[in-house]
């Protein structure tokens, strides 16, 4: 800065030297003509003056050089000024809201535990830091990760970020190592010491959590229920809880009065017993519910359904897989349906029953199959509830991996799609292997059908084969001539979102959501 100061000072001295110089310069050039000088002076006289005049002459030059030197360096000090940043020039308002959009976009502790989003944010200006510490919604989202608690001692970060969130919704992230998950068996007494300052650390702010998601812990989902009273989760939103049954919800009481707000739940259903009455109770007591995702983690071979409706009004998303399915066919439903359904290898025709029990009384428009690696059961499902779907608008095809050893039968899929679902508008692939056959039609169900949006999410294309007489030159360019012509209608993506943390999570929905 003293540096700056100097070279300022210069500049205002310069610039008085410089009108002086002007106003020399401009006399000098009326009263100077020709050989007028040379009749004054001496030869001697004369000839010093010249040498004077040439010696300006290159210090002008100098000068000069020295003057653009100066102007350029003060040029870049004033690009490389944050307070002339564009992003700068943004109001807070607006900067916040692009950092809650980025930490939205960013992992949770699940995934990425070595670093925070927001504590890089903090790093960059003092700006940016005022900004995000007086951003309260910024630090509602609280990750609670075994990893850093085993590492720092304690919840030195998540304190903080509550200190910023004070008397505003949280969403609770509690994450084991997912690198470690053998972790929970080994150190079962490490987990229950864990479990209890959870407990104790939460107490102040569980009235106002509004999502929880727990990976793992099954030591302490029971302690963390069975602690706090129903009234403590009347805030509560969402519930994620991935493969820790219903049961262990309950906390060896009713959980049918402390989830009535419940607006969406991912659960397994672990086993039955007693526990099938009240769940149902508990289900049909959340009315604003709208996304039921439902998980089998044991056979369902003798299972006994309770025959007990469970009626949800709002409901607009459903995922189930086999083995919850006896389930969802108690569903009651007015509104249009998401059905995603997920692992249904070895299916039996008691599923499918079940399945088309709920299909007849629901208004499904939008369908999502994922296909366990290397079986074909979308190609022998999708035709068994073909007169079941009516109104399906949209339909998603996942495979967990695209393998170029297994390309997508066109004969059994694509090429009935337009006709089979009259009211398909949006089909989207994720991970399939296409080859030339594929792709013929692809392009033939987008030139005959009413089908206006096609998407490939990390798809692979198969080269074609050689054939006798055939040149793999020309084979290949018309190979590339049609996937230009397809690529004309479709949305082409390299990667698949991954929507265990885009979407699911309502902090992330509330973050991205448009004004």
């Amino acid at each position: 800065m003293k540096a700056l100061e100097n070279s300022l000072a210069a500049h205002a001295l310069l610039e008085q030297a410089v009108l002086e110089f002007r106003n020399a310069t401009t006399v000098l050039n009326t009263v100077t003509t020709g050989d007028s000088t040379a009749a004054s002076l001496s030869a001697f006289d004369f000839e010093n003056l010249l040498h004077q005049v040439e010696r300006h002459v290159k210090l002008t030059e100098i000068v000069e050089g020295h003057m653009k030197q100066s102007r350029s360096i003060l040029l870049s000090l004033l690009n490389r000024s944050t307070t002339r940043a564009p992003i700068n020039r943004l109001s807070p308002e607006i900067l916040s809201h692009i950092f809650m959009i980025n930490v939205a976009m960013s992992p949770c502790m699940f995934v990425g535990d070595k670093y925070d989003t927001r504590s890089i944010i903090l790093l960059v200006c003092s700006r940016w830091y005022n900004v995000a510490v007086k951003t309260p919604a910024l630090w509602s989202h609280i990750d609670i990760s075994l990893t850093q608690w085993m590492t720092n001692g304690g919840f030195a970060g998540p304190e903080l970020w509550l200190s910023r969130c004070v008397n505003i919704p949280k969403h609770i992230h509690l994450a084991s190592n997912p690198s470690r998950p053998n972790l929970e068996a080994r150190h079962h007494r490490l987990l229950l010491t864990f479990a209890a300052e959870v407990i104790s650390f939460l107490r102040p702010h569980i009235q106002t959590a509004q999502s929880l998601i727990l990976f793992g812990f099954r030591a302490v989902v029971p302690q963390l229920f069975a602690h706090f009273p129903a009234s403590s989760w009347k805030s509560l939103r969402l519930l994620e809880v991935g493969y820790i049954g219903f049961c262990e919800l309950q906390g060896h009481r009713s959980a049918a009065s402390s989830f009535q707000g419940l607006q969406e739940l991912n659960v397994c259903i672990s086993h039955w017993s007693h526990t099938n009455a009240d769940m149902f109770t508990t289900l049909s007591n959340c009315l604003e519910m709208h996304t039921l995702r439902l998980r089998s983690s044991q056979p369902d071979s003798g299972i006994s359904i309770p025959d007990l409706p469970i009626i949800l009004p709002a409901l607009r998303l459903l995922e189930i897989d086999r083995g919850s399915v006896n389930i969802a066919q108690n569903l009651h439903t007015s509104l249009e349906l998401d059905l995603r359904l997920y692992f249904w290898s070895n299916a039996e025709e008691r599923h499918h029953s079940a399945l088309r029990f709920l299909l007849n009384r629901s208004k499904v428009v939008a369908m999502r199959f994922l296909e366990t690696y290397r079986t074909p059961d979308l190609k022998r499902l999708l035709p068994k509830f073909e007169r079941d779907l009516p109104y399906l608008r949209t339909l998603r095809l996942t495979s967990e991996n695209a393998d170029k050893d297994y390309p997508f039968n066109p004969k059994m899929t694509i090429s009935d799609l337009g006709s089979s679902f009259p009211n398909l508008v949006s089909l989207l692939f994720d991970r399939h292997t296409f080859d030339q056959r594929s792709v013929l039609e692809l392009q033939s169900l987008l030139g005959r059908s009413q089908l206006i949006r096609l998407g490939l999410c990390g798809c692979i294309f198969l080269p074609p084969l050689l054939k006798p007489g055939d040149s793999s030159l020309s084979q290949q360019v018309q190979f590339d001539v049609r996937l230009t012509e397809l690529a004309k209608n479709v949305i082409i993506r390299q990667k698949v979102p991954d929507e265990d943390f885009h979407g699911v999570d309502s902090f992330i929905q509330e973050m991205m959501k448009e004004n």
